[in-house]
């Protein structure tokens, strides 16, 4: 039950290998080029998918060629222009699922619209989870595109039965436990249907939403204290809306580096306690409000 969630807490996430080496380049699929309408570069995501594609498939732990980063950035900057391409591929995943030509690239798909729509970009996203299909295969995308609209660190749904929500490589970080937190709460007694968004108050890498893709090099901007951080949290409700705030802290097993970060919180019951007031349907409000239970200094 939920008085053992202190152990369930302790997520292991082994890191996976970074294949900096692989030749991803000249594979025949096209480069993505700045001058393309909106329409081809949404197509460009219908090519065969690379390597560290994301959650959708290949080896999601090799670094993603550079073209793939190129072509999103270029969707993002037209704006407006590429609304209309995207919310065709977005339909389509809906009606088709596995079958829709933009699966293979549904995940930057997603968070393009994300980032361009925001939180209106929501609706949409939610509405590809009624196909069966993008249910099982999709829910972590549109978790993580969500969470981007939300402007969230990150956003954790139970809409696509127990399969994890933390397939990471490299270095894990708190929000993987907390995530597997959340996920246990709403197994044991929250049910399905439901979700929770929440919000680091840090600087750095760690208050980010995930994206698609590993760059080839990146260096994460994590605090100093990466080892016993205490991180203020503020979590919303399915629908984005802040509804309480913790402050919580976490505890990294086995140095250098971590393998896996426990949640060390004195009072988890008033954690579990927010997490449970806190969660709705996507895009529902909260009807009761928490009480911060550790509030920031």
């Amino acid at each position: 039950m939920i008085s053992a969630l202190r152990v369930q807490a302790a997520f292991r996430i082994f890191a996976c290998p970074f294949l900096l080496g692989l030749a991803l380049a000249g594979r025949g699929w096209g480069q993505a080029r700045h001058n393309q309408s909106a329409e081809d570069l949404v197509k460009f995501f219908t090519h065969p998918k690379p390597f560290g594609l994301g959650a959708t498939g290949g080896n999601a732990c090799a670094p993603t060629d550079d073209k793939y980063f190129e072509a999103e950035a270029a969707l993002i900057g037209a704006g407006e222009s590429a609304v209309a391409p995207l919310e065709a591929a977005l339909d389509s995943l809906k009606e088709t699922g596995t079958d829709s030509p933009y699966f293979v690239g549904a995940a930057w798909l997603m968070n393009a619209y994300a980032r361009i729509k925001g939180r209106t970009a929501c609706p949409r996203l939610w509405g590809i989870l009624s196909n069966r299909e993008a249910v099982r295969l999709l829910w972590i995308d549109v978790d993580r595109a969500a969470a981007v609209g939300l402007g969230l660190t990150s956003y954790v749904s139970r809409l696509g039965g127990e399969t994890s929500h933390t397939y990471i490589c490299g270095f894990p970080e708190p929000r993987d436990v907390l995530d597997s937190l959340i996920l246990t709460c709403m197994r044991e007694s929250l049910g399905s249907g439901v979700a929770v968004g929440y919000r680091f108050e840090i600087e750095g890498t760690w208050s980010k939403p995930r994206e698609p893709g590993i760059p080839a090099s990146s260096t994460p901007n994590i605090p100093s204290n990466f080892m016993r951080p205490e991180i203020d949290t503020v979590f919303t409700d399915g629908g984005g809306n802040d509804c309480g705030k913790h402050r919580i802290r976490f505890l990294a097993l086995r140095e250098l580096p971590p393998r896996h970060y426990l949640v060390d919180d004195a009072d988890l019951s008033g954690l579990v306690e927010l997490i449970s007031a806190c969660a709705t349907e996507p895009g529902r409000h909260a009807e009761i409000r928490a009480v911060p239970r550790h509030p920031a200094n």
